[in-house]
């Protein structure tokens, strides 16, 4: 066992070299490069992703409704659901890559608005559900409702406070 250094463990102390190093790289060469491979074979990642999804789902039901060797099957579930993270992971990024190239004004604001979006959230879901609380709707409309008023409340507040010098500084 690595015993921590000052509190830290030692690939503590180096990742941020690493990450310094892909950034000087660049990130337009190498896996995310808009011609690479990463690129050129986003459909393979998608499909592997859904069929390895598959693969976790049937084996985690299997696993659930299994007579014999249950613990098989929860294997089986366990190493499809990581395989599938990871394929998924390169889908997005691949899929991302190759088709998200356009700048888009909304997503232009929200990239510029997210942290400000995050400091605000939680009053504005708070006080939502609260609001829809006694309301009579299913849990799903509730939830839709929430997200939504969340979503757009905490944009524009974090909009309207950008506007402030001061505050801008810091979100």
């Amino acid at each position: 066992m690595v015993e921590p250094e000052n509190g830290l463990l030692p690939n503590v102390k180096v990742d941020p070299i690493r990450a310094a190093g892909v950034g000087a790289y660049g990130l337009d060469r190498g896996l995310l490069a808009p011609d690479g491979k990463l690129v050129r074979r986003w459909l393979m990642w998608t499909i592997a992703a859904l069929i390895f999804f598959g693969v976790a789902t049937l084996g985690a039901i299997t696993a659930m409704t299994a007579k014999s060797s249950p613990n098989l099957w929860l294997a089986i579930a366990c190493f499809g659901f990581t395989l599938s993270c990871a394929a998924s992971s390169f889908a997005f990024l691949a899929l991302f890559v190759r088709f998200a190239r356009t700048p888009r004004r909304i997503f232009d604001s929200l990239r510029d608005n997210a942290y400000g979006m995050y400091l605000i959230h939680y009053a504005c879901v708070s006080w939502l559900q609260y609001a829809v609380l006694k309301a009579h709707w299913t849990a799903p409309t509730k939830g839709l409702i929430v997200f939504l008023s969340t979503v757009g409340l905490s944009w524009t507040v974090t909009v309207v406070l950008r506007r402030i010098p001061a505050i801008a500084r810091v979100i």
